[in-house]
């Protein structure tokens, strides 16, 4: 019995190398999947009541380029005990939700427990038989065994409103939690509906928001009272490294959390003029704190959305690759090093190709830039509207209290999809490559991340959060205010599993810098640091007598307006008329050329607007 014993594997008794059936060995029932971006003949085990997924298989994804992260994760000290058909307990490294697809047409989210083995065998229990079409036909009469599941009843999270959702299109879908929530505020919510995004959610009278993705060709209807799932005390785990045992021999470099957030404190408060972060900033930073990148090494990848490179019927493009000087090969060797190893881009054997250009930047290393040009040509353009940088401005009247976030290299945020990949393919001297996440240089990169914001951050956008593609301005009149909308935006980024860059961040402040202008208590002003580059920059003794004139011109918009208001056509009472009147009389005399440099300097905008006033 030992000897039959030691080749079982599982709950299912799943016995290697059969030579034959006979009366004391069956045949295996097996079907054909796709996890993972591979296909995989499972094993149907009937007499196992869960799905095992070995982490052999999860490792060899992540080797392929599949990205782990994404995947939502169940922790080991979650977990209920499970034991096998000799009553012995089964370790397992936690579970993890995979998406799994059939050739029969059927598809689910399926609970996986990670057994820790390099094995290469899925097993498909009776918690996922269903949902993927297999049914159990049982001759003789028999009753099955049912069991209630005590642990999830009552806690439905149920639709609050018929909602219709366009193909290929996101919403924010209004739900209710069933059930006694207690004190808490937030919960786990796991989907049962696919298309629902599994996550942390912020539970307010028992309703909260959840994300819904239409990724079909057809139109979603999500009907009143429909149950999309449950929701659970857990706390929320995806870091994937505390589970893959296969890595555990790699040094873990990662701070401890008082060190993480003393890092993330002292980088916050050298943007600010005292080099101290106010107390109440402090404590939103111990709560928030794994919102902000305090390295390049924490750039991480969201599972919202996808990036796709849509080129219709086109044939691949494949450039040549543009020399590069011998002086610079190993900053591109090291550069390549570094992308590969932050799985920013990988190998590739794309039949398209475009070529690279290196910029250098101030402090001395390089950046690499591909020449997206022929490719832009084909794609399907995205017309999502981006603000208007000048609404956007006038929209900042009577604020004290200024908060600028950047987003932590916001496009490589975005995973690309997986026939998206081979089109951003660049050719170097060190070989061919492709990104894994959205490239800089494609002309629909802005409107889609635009998107995703818009979507993420939805109403607290208008009046005192404003969004410029990967630019977040917070601005208010009261401090305590300003504190609400910053952990809101906080929240939302943190569940959208999105990252600022702390370097580039400057939180509860009296004046910023925001979208190449400075912005304080009384209005918006030009950036200093940006017209010196055009004031200090030396012009010819030819040039010298046409500059006054150029200059001139550039102030006839402020005449023509003060016509207008002279003549009763615009009327608008603020601060802004009168220097409209200033600047405009000034035009209408010679300037010098001292004068003119320092009318540079000086905006239209330079006055707090008064947009809520009349301007017709």
């Amino acid at each position: 019995m030992s000897s039959i014993i030691e080749g079982c594997r599982s709950l299912g008794m799943a016995t290697r190398e059969v030579t034959g059936a006979s009366d004391l060995i069956g045949t295996q029932i097996v079907m054909e999947i796709n996890l993972l971006e591979e296909s995989y003949k499972a094993l149907v085990d009937t007499g196992s009541m869960i799905s095992i997924i070995p982490i052999g298989v999860l490792a060899k994804a992540q080797e392929r380029g599949f990205d782990v992260d994404t995947l939502s994760v169940v922790p080991k000290a979650k977990l209920r005990p499970v034991f096998d058909a000799s009553n012995n307990r089964m370790n397992f490294e936690g579970a993890v939700y995979i998406q799994v697809d059939t050739k029969s047409g059927h598809s689910g989210l399926i609970p996986f427990h990670i057994s820790p083995t390099k094995e290469a065998e899925v097993i498909i229990g009776t918690n996922a038989l269903s949902r993927l079409g297999v049914e159990v036909s049982i001759n003789r009469e028999c009753k099955p065994k049912e069991e209630v599941n005590e642990v999830n009843k009552g806690k439905h999270v149920v639709v609050m409103k018929r909602l219709y959702i366009p193909p290929h299109s996101v919403s924010l879908v209004p739900v209710k939690c069933e059930g006694d929530l207690g004190n808490d505020k937030e919960r786990v919510i796991w989907p049962c509906k696919r298309g629902v995004e599994p996550g942390v959610y912020l539970i307010k009278d028992r309703e909260t928001t959840i994300l819904v993705f239409n990724t079909g060709t057809d139109p979603l209807i999500l009907k009143e009272g429909e149950n999309v799932g449950h929701w659970e005390t857990d706390k929320w785990h995806d870091q994937w490294g505390d589970l893959n045992p296969l890595l555990s021999d790699e040094v873990d470099h990662e701070l401890s959390g008082n060190e993480r957030l003393q890092k993330l404190e002292k980088l916050l408060s050298a943007n600010t003029e005292a080099q101290k972060l106010d107390e109440e900033v402090k404590l939103l930073l111990k709560k928030y704190q794994e919102t902000f990148s305090i390295s390049d090494r924490e750039l991480t990848q969201m599972n919202l959305v996808k990036m796709t490179i849509d080129t219709g019927e086109c044939a691949p493009i494949k450039m040549r690759a543009r020399p590069v000087p011998l002086g610079l090969r190993p900053k591109l060797k090291e550069l390549l090093t570094d992308l590969l190893e932050g799985k920013v881009i990988e190998h590739s054997k794309s039949e398209w190709a475009f070529p690279i250009v290196l910029v250098e930047k101030k402090d001395g290393s390089i950046r690499l830039c591909v020449d997206y040009r022929e490719l832009n040509k084909k794609i399907k353009l995205d017309a999502y509207p981006l603000p208007s940088i000048e609404a956007l401005l006038q929209s900042l009247s009577g604020k004290r209290f200024f908060s600028t976030l950047d987003m932590c290299s916001g496009y490589w945020q975005i995973p690309l999809a997986d026939d998206a990949k081979e089109k951003s393919a660049f050719a170097t001297p060190e070989g061919l490559y492709q990104f894994r996440v959205t490239p800089f240089g494609l002309s629909t990169s802005p409107p889609v991340f635009q998107r995703l914001m818009n979507t993420v951050l939805g109403d607290l956008l208008g009046c005192e959060v404003f969004c410029y593609i990967d630019d977040i301005m917070v601005c208010t009149t009261s401090k305590q205010r300003h504190l609400q909308l910053l952990e809101e935006v906080f929240q939302r980024l943190t569940k959208a599993g999105l990252r600022l860059k702390a370097q580039k961040c400057h939180l509860l402040k009296s004046k910023v810098a925001f979208l190449g202008h400075v912005i304080d208590g009384d209005g918006v002003h030009m950036d200093p640091e940006k017209v010196s580059v055009i004031q200090d920059y030396p012009v010819s003794a030819a040039n010298r007598q046409a500059t006054p004139k150029l200059l001139r011109y550039g102030f006839l918009l402020q005449k023509v307006l003060l016509g207008l208001l002279e003549a009763g056509v615009l009327s608008l009472q603020s601060d802004f008329v009168e220097e409209v009147v200033v600047l405009g009389k000034g035009a209408s005399r010679s300037i010098s050329e001292d004068e003119g440099h320092d009318l540079l300097g000086t905006s239209p905008q330079t006055a707090r607007c008064g947009c809520r006033q009349k301007w017709y």
